[in-house]
Protein backbone atom coordinates (compact mmCIF):
# COMPACT_ATOMS: atom_id res chain seq x y z
CA UNK A 1 0.00 0.00 0.00
CA UNK A 2 2.97 2.39 0.70
CA UNK A 3 4.35 2.43 -2.85
CA UNK A 4 1.73 4.02 -5.07
CA UNK A 5 3.19 2.45 -8.38
CA UNK A 6 5.75 -0.60 -7.64
CA UNK A 7 8.33 -1.08 -10.57
CA UNK A 8 8.18 -4.91 -11.85
CA UNK A 9 12.00 -6.44 -12.52
CA UNK A 10 13.29 -4.16 -8.84
CA UNK A 11 13.64 -5.36 -5.33
CA UNK A 12 10.09 -4.76 -4.67
CA UNK A 13 9.16 -7.66 -6.94
CA UNK A 14 12.08 -10.07 -4.98
CA UNK A 15 10.47 -8.87 -1.56
CA UNK A 16 7.17 -9.35 -2.82
CA UNK A 17 7.90 -13.05 -4.17
CA UNK A 18 9.85 -14.08 -0.71
CA UNK A 19 7.00 -12.51 1.15
CA UNK A 20 4.33 -14.57 -0.36
CA UNK A 21 6.24 -17.79 -0.33
CA UNK A 22 6.47 -16.72 3.21
CA UNK A 23 2.71 -16.40 4.02
CA UNK A 24 1.47 -19.52 1.95
CA UNK A 25 3.79 -21.42 3.73
CA UNK A 26 5.02 -21.16 6.39
CA UNK A 27 2.70 -23.94 8.15
CA UNK A 28 4.23 -26.50 6.79
CA UNK A 29 7.70 -26.15 8.09
CA UNK A 30 9.03 -27.01 11.69
CA UNK A 31 12.49 -26.06 11.09
CA UNK A 32 12.85 -21.99 10.81
CA UNK A 33 16.40 -22.69 8.75
CA UNK A 34 14.81 -24.56 6.16
CA UNK A 35 11.88 -22.18 6.36
CA UNK A 36 14.35 -19.62 5.40
CA UNK A 37 16.40 -21.42 2.40
CA UNK A 38 13.30 -21.34 0.80
CA UNK A 39 12.26 -18.49 1.33
CA UNK A 40 15.71 -16.99 -0.17
CA UNK A 41 15.53 -19.50 -3.34
CA UNK A 42 11.88 -17.80 -4.13
CA UNK A 43 13.58 -15.03 -4.09
CA UNK A 44 16.58 -15.92 -5.97
CA UNK A 45 13.85 -17.21 -8.54
CA UNK A 46 12.62 -13.63 -8.90
CA UNK A 47 15.64 -11.99 -8.89
CA UNK A 48 16.57 -14.11 -12.28
CA UNK A 49 13.22 -13.01 -13.55
CA UNK A 50 14.08 -9.39 -13.19
CA UNK A 51 15.86 -8.55 -16.71
CA UNK A 52 12.55 -10.22 -17.87
CA UNK A 53 10.42 -7.47 -16.44
CA UNK A 54 12.42 -4.71 -16.84
CA UNK A 55 13.77 -3.73 -20.23
CA UNK A 56 17.22 -1.78 -19.00
CA UNK A 57 17.96 -4.87 -17.06
CA UNK A 58 17.87 -7.12 -20.63
CA UNK A 59 19.30 -4.43 -22.57
CA UNK A 60 22.35 -4.78 -20.26
CA UNK A 61 22.25 -8.61 -20.06
CA UNK A 62 22.13 -8.23 -15.96
CA UNK A 63 19.11 -8.73 -12.98
CA UNK A 64 18.43 -6.06 -10.46
CA UNK A 65 21.21 -4.54 -8.28
CA UNK A 66 18.72 -4.38 -5.48
CA UNK A 67 16.84 -7.50 -5.61
CA UNK A 68 20.44 -9.01 -5.66
CA UNK A 69 21.29 -7.49 -2.40
CA UNK A 70 18.18 -8.20 -0.58
CA UNK A 71 19.07 -12.11 -1.52
CA UNK A 72 22.95 -11.33 0.22
CA UNK A 73 21.26 -10.06 3.66
CA UNK A 74 19.11 -13.16 3.89
CA UNK A 75 21.83 -15.48 2.86
CA UNK A 76 23.77 -13.73 4.93
CA UNK A 77 21.24 -14.00 7.64
CA UNK A 78 21.22 -17.81 7.67
CA UNK A 79 24.74 -18.11 7.50
CA UNK A 80 25.42 -16.01 10.80
CA UNK A 81 23.01 -18.46 12.47
CA UNK A 82 23.62 -22.10 10.90
CA UNK A 83 27.55 -22.02 9.91
CA UNK A 84 30.15 -22.96 12.09
CA UNK A 85 32.50 -20.72 11.37
CA UNK A 86 32.85 -17.71 8.68
CA UNK A 87 35.26 -19.57 6.22
CA UNK A 88 38.64 -17.03 5.32
CA UNK A 89 38.56 -16.01 2.13
CA UNK A 90 41.27 -17.14 -0.35
CA UNK A 91 39.78 -16.40 -4.09
CA UNK A 92 41.64 -14.25 -6.27
CA UNK A 93 38.36 -13.03 -7.93
CA UNK A 94 35.11 -13.96 -6.78
CA UNK A 95 32.74 -14.91 -9.50
CA UNK A 96 29.16 -12.97 -9.21
CA UNK A 97 26.09 -12.57 -11.77
CA UNK A 98 26.96 -8.77 -13.01
CA UNK A 99 24.14 -6.35 -11.19
CA UNK A 100 23.28 -3.11 -13.02
CA UNK A 101 21.91 0.51 -12.34
CA UNK A 102 20.11 1.80 -15.33
CA UNK A 103 22.30 4.55 -17.30
CA UNK A 104 19.54 6.02 -18.86
CA UNK A 105 17.96 10.23 -18.58
CA UNK A 106 16.66 10.81 -14.88
CA UNK A 107 13.65 11.70 -15.20
CA UNK A 108 13.09 13.03 -11.48
CA UNK A 109 16.11 14.14 -10.09
CA UNK A 110 15.80 14.99 -6.54
CA UNK A 111 15.42 12.04 -4.34
CA UNK A 112 13.43 13.69 -1.31
CA UNK A 113 12.81 12.35 2.29
CA UNK A 114 11.16 13.33 5.63
CA UNK A 115 8.99 12.76 8.06
CA UNK A 116 5.55 14.52 9.10
CA UNK A 117 4.71 14.76 12.65
CA UNK A 118 0.82 14.38 12.09
CA UNK A 119 -2.17 12.00 13.24
CA UNK A 120 -3.97 13.31 10.16
CA UNK A 121 -5.44 10.83 7.71
CA UNK A 122 -2.78 11.09 4.80
CA UNK A 123 -4.39 9.61 1.75
CA UNK A 124 -5.12 13.00 0.18
CA UNK A 125 -1.81 14.17 0.55
CA UNK A 126 -0.44 10.96 -0.81
CA UNK A 127 -2.64 11.67 -4.17
CA UNK A 128 -1.96 14.87 -4.56
CA UNK A 129 1.77 14.80 -4.39
CA UNK A 130 2.07 11.76 -6.67
CA UNK A 131 1.46 13.68 -9.80
CA UNK A 132 5.09 15.51 -8.56
CA UNK A 133 6.94 12.61 -9.29
CA UNK A 134 7.77 8.44 -8.99
CA UNK A 135 9.20 5.82 -6.81
CA UNK A 136 6.59 7.25 -3.84
CA UNK A 137 6.16 5.71 -0.66
CA UNK A 138 3.93 7.77 1.50
CA UNK A 139 3.58 4.95 4.84
CA UNK A 140 2.32 6.16 8.68
CA UNK A 141 2.45 5.18 12.17
CA UNK A 142 1.84 5.93 15.74
CA UNK A 143 1.66 9.28 14.70
CA UNK A 144 4.34 9.86 12.57
CA UNK A 145 4.22 9.65 8.36
CA UNK A 146 7.45 9.03 6.00
CA UNK A 147 7.55 10.47 2.80
CA UNK A 148 9.79 8.85 -0.47
CA UNK A 149 9.48 10.74 -3.56
CA UNK A 150 11.87 11.31 -6.68
CA UNK A 151 10.84 14.36 -8.32
CA UNK A 152 11.76 17.73 -9.56
CA UNK A 153 10.02 20.01 -7.13
CA UNK A 154 10.89 19.03 -3.72
CA UNK A 155 9.95 22.65 -2.41
CA UNK A 156 5.90 22.42 -3.31
CA UNK A 157 6.19 18.26 -1.93
CA UNK A 158 7.44 19.84 1.17
CA UNK A 159 4.88 23.14 0.90
CA UNK A 160 2.05 20.62 0.69
CA UNK A 161 3.38 18.39 3.95
CA UNK A 162 3.85 21.06 6.22
CA UNK A 163 -0.22 21.89 5.38
CA UNK A 164 -0.52 18.34 8.03
CA UNK A 165 2.27 19.14 10.35
CA UNK A 166 5.62 19.89 11.41
CA UNK A 167 8.93 18.20 9.54
CA UNK A 168 11.75 16.59 10.58
CA UNK A 169 14.66 14.58 8.82
CA UNK A 170 14.53 16.11 5.83
CA UNK A 171 16.83 14.91 3.16
CA UNK A 172 16.87 16.23 0.08
CA UNK A 173 19.69 14.27 -2.82
CA UNK A 174 20.98 15.64 -6.13
CA UNK A 175 20.07 12.27 -8.43
CA UNK A 176 21.87 13.62 -10.97
CA UNK A 177 25.09 14.49 -9.77
CA UNK A 178 25.61 10.98 -7.71
CA UNK A 179 24.80 9.37 -10.78
CA UNK A 180 27.56 10.95 -12.58
CA UNK A 181 29.99 10.10 -10.02
CA UNK A 182 28.73 6.62 -10.09
CA UNK A 183 29.41 6.81 -13.67
CA UNK A 184 32.51 8.00 -13.49
CA UNK A 185 33.58 5.73 -10.89
CA UNK A 186 32.63 2.56 -12.55
CA UNK A 187 34.87 3.80 -15.76
CA UNK A 188 38.10 4.31 -13.17
CA UNK A 189 37.24 0.41 -11.83
CA UNK A 190 37.23 -0.40 -15.51
CA UNK A 191 40.66 1.11 -16.06
CA UNK A 192 42.14 -0.27 -13.12
CA UNK A 193 40.83 -3.77 -13.80
CA UNK A 194 42.19 -3.67 -17.25
CA UNK A 195 45.58 -1.95 -15.96
CA UNK A 196 45.79 -4.90 -13.15
CA UNK A 197 49.03 -7.20 -13.60
CA UNK A 198 48.12 -10.76 -15.34
CA UNK A 199 47.77 -13.82 -12.64
CA UNK A 200 50.09 -16.69 -13.57
CA UNK A 201 46.47 -19.08 -13.25
CA UNK A 202 42.99 -19.41 -13.87
CA UNK A 203 39.76 -21.36 -14.47
CA UNK A 204 37.48 -22.22 -16.31
CA UNK A 205 34.46 -24.56 -15.87
CA UNK A 206 31.24 -25.57 -17.38
CA UNK A 207 28.37 -25.84 -14.79
CA UNK A 208 24.64 -26.22 -14.75
CA UNK A 209 22.73 -25.59 -11.13
CA UNK A 210 23.03 -22.74 -8.80
CA UNK A 211 24.43 -24.67 -6.15
CA UNK A 212 26.94 -26.61 -8.62
CA UNK A 213 28.30 -23.02 -9.47
CA UNK A 214 28.56 -21.71 -5.85
CA UNK A 215 31.06 -24.65 -5.39
CA UNK A 216 33.49 -23.57 -7.97
CA UNK A 217 32.97 -20.01 -7.30
CA UNK A 218 34.10 -21.23 -3.67
CA UNK A 219 37.27 -23.17 -5.56
CA UNK A 220 38.76 -19.99 -7.09
CA UNK A 221 37.41 -20.51 -10.43
CA UNK A 222 37.27 -17.68 -12.82
CA UNK A 223 34.89 -18.19 -14.82
CA UNK A 224 31.56 -20.38 -14.84
CA UNK A 225 29.78 -20.69 -18.20
CA UNK A 226 26.24 -21.91 -17.64
CA UNK A 227 25.76 -24.93 -19.69
CA UNK A 228 21.84 -24.95 -19.42
CA UNK A 229 20.14 -28.56 -19.28
CA UNK A 230 22.12 -29.90 -22.96
CA UNK A 231 25.66 -28.95 -20.96
CA UNK A 232 26.41 -28.18 -24.77
CA UNK A 233 27.92 -24.59 -24.86
CA UNK A 234 29.65 -23.39 -28.39
CA UNK A 235 33.24 -22.81 -28.69
CA UNK A 236 32.50 -19.07 -29.07
CA UNK A 237 31.17 -19.44 -25.51
CA UNK A 238 33.93 -20.69 -24.06
CA UNK A 239 37.01 -18.95 -26.12
CA UNK A 240 35.04 -15.32 -24.86
CA UNK A 241 35.29 -16.79 -21.24
CA UNK A 242 39.11 -17.47 -22.22
CA UNK A 243 39.61 -13.92 -22.93
CA UNK A 244 37.83 -12.73 -19.86
CA UNK A 245 40.65 -14.37 -17.51
CA UNK A 246 43.49 -12.24 -17.11
CA UNK A 247 45.84 -15.23 -16.65
CA UNK A 248 48.64 -16.82 -18.73
CA UNK A 249 47.73 -20.17 -17.87
CA UNK A 250 44.16 -20.77 -18.20
CA UNK A 251 42.91 -24.56 -16.86
CA UNK A 252 39.26 -25.62 -18.69
CA UNK A 253 37.28 -27.81 -17.33
CA UNK A 254 34.33 -28.93 -19.59
CA UNK A 255 32.37 -31.68 -17.33
CA UNK A 256 30.89 -33.74 -20.05
CA UNK A 257 32.22 -35.80 -22.48
CA UNK A 258 30.21 -33.84 -24.80
CA UNK A 259 31.98 -30.81 -24.90
CA UNK A 260 35.41 -32.03 -24.56
CA UNK A 261 36.10 -31.66 -27.87
CA UNK A 262 34.63 -27.69 -28.19
CA UNK A 263 37.33 -26.85 -25.31
CA UNK A 264 40.23 -28.36 -27.18
CA UNK A 265 39.08 -25.91 -30.67
CA UNK A 266 38.58 -23.30 -28.70
CA UNK A 267 42.12 -23.76 -26.99
CA UNK A 268 43.36 -23.93 -30.67
CA UNK A 269 41.95 -20.18 -31.13
CA UNK A 270 43.52 -18.69 -28.08
CA UNK A 271 46.40 -17.10 -28.02
CA UNK A 272 46.76 -18.43 -23.98
CA UNK A 273 48.17 -21.70 -22.59
CA UNK A 274 44.92 -23.41 -22.45
CA UNK A 275 45.21 -26.77 -20.72
CA UNK A 276 42.09 -28.51 -21.23
CA UNK A 277 41.37 -31.37 -18.14
CA UNK A 278 39.43 -33.52 -19.72
CA UNK A 279 36.48 -34.13 -16.84
CA UNK A 280 33.55 -35.84 -17.66
CA UNK A 281 31.54 -34.75 -14.67
CA UNK A 282 31.27 -31.71 -12.33
CA UNK A 283 32.59 -34.13 -9.46
CA UNK A 284 35.58 -34.98 -11.12
CA UNK A 285 36.44 -31.42 -12.18
CA UNK A 286 36.11 -30.35 -8.23
CA UNK A 287 38.24 -33.48 -7.29
CA UNK A 288 40.75 -31.73 -9.84
CA UNK A 289 40.92 -28.04 -8.60
CA UNK A 290 41.73 -29.47 -4.94
CA UNK A 291 44.69 -31.39 -6.78
CA UNK A 292 46.02 -27.99 -7.97
CA UNK A 293 49.40 -26.12 -6.48
CA UNK A 294 49.70 -22.89 -7.45
CA UNK A 295 53.50 -23.12 -6.54
CA UNK A 296 53.95 -26.02 -9.26
CA UNK A 297 54.36 -25.22 -13.35
CA UNK A 298 51.38 -25.85 -15.47
CA UNK A 299 52.78 -29.09 -16.85
CA UNK A 300 53.18 -30.70 -13.21
CA UNK A 301 49.46 -29.06 -12.32
CA UNK A 302 47.98 -31.03 -15.21
CA UNK A 303 49.28 -34.21 -14.35
CA UNK A 304 48.13 -33.76 -10.62
CA UNK A 305 44.20 -33.16 -12.01
CA UNK A 306 44.67 -36.28 -14.67
CA UNK A 307 45.77 -37.96 -11.53
CA UNK A 308 42.87 -37.09 -9.15
CA UNK A 309 40.30 -37.41 -11.73
CA UNK A 310 41.30 -40.94 -12.40
CA UNK A 311 40.32 -41.68 -8.48
CA UNK A 312 37.04 -40.80 -8.32
CA UNK A 313 33.88 -42.49 -9.39
CA UNK A 314 30.97 -41.04 -10.55
CA UNK A 315 27.20 -41.30 -10.69
CA UNK A 316 23.98 -39.58 -11.99
CA UNK A 317 20.28 -41.02 -11.30
CA UNK A 318 17.55 -39.68 -13.87
CA UNK A 319 14.63 -40.01 -15.28
CA UNK A 320 13.32 -41.67 -18.55
CA UNK A 321 11.20 -39.75 -21.22
CA UNK A 322 10.99 -42.78 -23.58
CA UNK A 323 10.35 -46.82 -23.10
CA UNK A 324 13.38 -48.07 -23.91
CA UNK A 325 15.74 -50.64 -23.89
CA UNK A 326 19.90 -49.69 -23.57
CA UNK A 327 22.77 -51.99 -23.16
CA UNK A 328 20.07 -54.85 -22.36
CA UNK A 329 18.68 -53.11 -19.43
CA UNK A 330 14.51 -52.15 -20.23
CA UNK A 331 13.64 -48.41 -19.53
CA UNK A 332 9.82 -47.74 -18.77
CA UNK A 333 8.81 -44.19 -19.87
CA UNK A 334 9.21 -41.77 -16.22
CA UNK A 335 11.37 -44.55 -14.36
CA UNK A 336 14.84 -43.93 -12.72
CA UNK A 337 17.92 -44.36 -14.27
CA UNK A 338 21.08 -44.61 -12.73
CA UNK A 339 24.56 -44.76 -14.65
CA UNK A 340 27.85 -44.96 -12.94
CA UNK A 341 30.93 -43.73 -14.73
CA UNK A 342 29.08 -43.49 -18.15
CA UNK A 343 27.31 -46.94 -17.70
CA UNK A 344 23.35 -47.55 -17.31
CA UNK A 345 23.55 -50.27 -14.17
CA UNK A 346 19.71 -50.43 -13.35
CA UNK A 347 16.41 -48.27 -13.50
CA UNK A 348 13.27 -48.37 -11.60
CA UNK A 349 10.57 -46.26 -10.02
CA UNK A 350 12.71 -46.23 -6.46
CA UNK A 351 15.47 -43.91 -6.51
CA UNK A 352 16.43 -45.46 -2.86
CA UNK A 353 16.49 -48.94 -3.58
CA UNK A 354 18.74 -47.98 -6.98
CA UNK A 355 21.44 -45.65 -4.89
CA UNK A 356 21.38 -48.87 -2.20
CA UNK A 357 22.36 -50.93 -5.23
CA UNK A 358 24.50 -48.50 -6.95
CA UNK A 359 26.60 -48.01 -3.09
CA UNK A 360 27.32 -52.15 -3.36
CA UNK A 361 28.65 -51.58 -7.17
CA UNK A 362 30.80 -48.22 -6.36
CA UNK A 363 32.24 -48.83 -2.70
CA UNK A 364 35.13 -50.34 -2.67
CA UNK A 365 38.32 -50.16 -0.24
CA UNK A 366 39.73 -47.45 -1.86
CA UNK A 367 36.38 -45.42 -1.37
CA UNK A 368 36.32 -42.95 1.85
CA UNK A 369 33.88 -39.99 1.06
CA UNK A 370 30.29 -40.33 -0.47
CA UNK A 371 29.05 -36.92 -1.87
CA UNK A 372 25.24 -36.73 -3.03
CA UNK A 373 24.56 -33.85 -5.14
CA UNK A 374 20.42 -32.80 -5.50
CA UNK A 375 19.25 -31.85 -7.98
CA UNK A 376 16.41 -29.10 -8.57
CA UNK A 377 13.93 -32.13 -8.51
CA UNK A 378 15.32 -34.02 -5.92
CA UNK A 379 12.78 -33.95 -2.70
CA UNK A 380 14.40 -33.35 1.22
CA UNK A 381 12.67 -36.85 2.31
CA UNK A 382 14.50 -39.15 -0.26
CA UNK A 383 17.72 -36.94 0.34
CA UNK A 384 18.07 -37.54 3.56
CA UNK A 385 16.93 -41.16 3.65
CA UNK A 386 19.93 -41.16 1.41
CA UNK A 387 22.48 -39.81 3.70
CA UNK A 388 21.31 -42.00 6.30
CA UNK A 389 21.47 -45.41 4.33
CA UNK A 390 25.30 -44.54 3.72
CA UNK A 391 25.54 -43.68 7.21
CA UNK A 392 24.19 -46.82 8.74
CA UNK A 393 25.54 -49.29 6.13
CA UNK A 394 28.62 -47.75 5.47
CA UNK A 395 29.73 -46.17 8.91
CA UNK A 396 33.44 -45.74 8.34
CA UNK A 397 32.64 -43.51 5.03
CA UNK A 398 32.29 -39.84 5.37
CA UNK A 399 28.88 -38.79 4.03
CA UNK A 400 27.97 -35.28 2.15
CA UNK A 401 25.10 -33.82 1.33
CA UNK A 402 24.94 -30.78 -1.32
CA UNK A 403 22.11 -28.50 -3.01
CA UNK A 404 23.41 -28.61 -6.30
CA UNK A 405 20.68 -27.39 -8.19
CA UNK A 406 21.52 -28.71 -11.63
CA UNK A 407 18.59 -29.39 -13.88
CA UNK A 408 17.88 -33.19 -15.65
CA UNK A 409 19.69 -35.28 -12.91
CA UNK A 410 17.82 -35.74 -9.59
CA UNK A 411 21.20 -36.84 -7.75
CA UNK A 412 24.97 -36.70 -8.78
CA UNK A 413 26.66 -38.86 -6.66
CA UNK A 414 30.83 -38.98 -6.06
CA UNK A 415 32.92 -41.95 -4.94
CA UNK A 416 36.59 -40.42 -4.09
Amino acid sequence: KAVMKPTEGTILTVIRAMGEFAEENYEHYEDIFVFFDDILEAGQIALDDTPNQLPVLMEAGVIDAGGQGLCYIVEGMIHYETAPALIKETRKERVVQETHQPDQDIEFGYCTEFMIHSNEDYEAYRDFISSYGDSLIVVGADGLIKTHIHTNNPGEVIEKALQLGSLSDIKIDNMRIQHQHVLATDEELKKNTESKPREKYGFIAISSGKGLDKIFTELSVNKIISGGQTMNPSTEDILKAIDEVHADNVFVFPNNKNIILTAKQAKDLSDKNIIVIETTSIPEAYSAILAFDEDNEPEKNEADMNDAIVEIKTAQITYSVRETTVEGIKVKKGDYLCILDNKIINSGSDIENMFKELCKKAIDDDVSIVTIYCGEDSDSLTSANLRAFVEEEYEDLDIDVVEGGQPVYSYLISFE
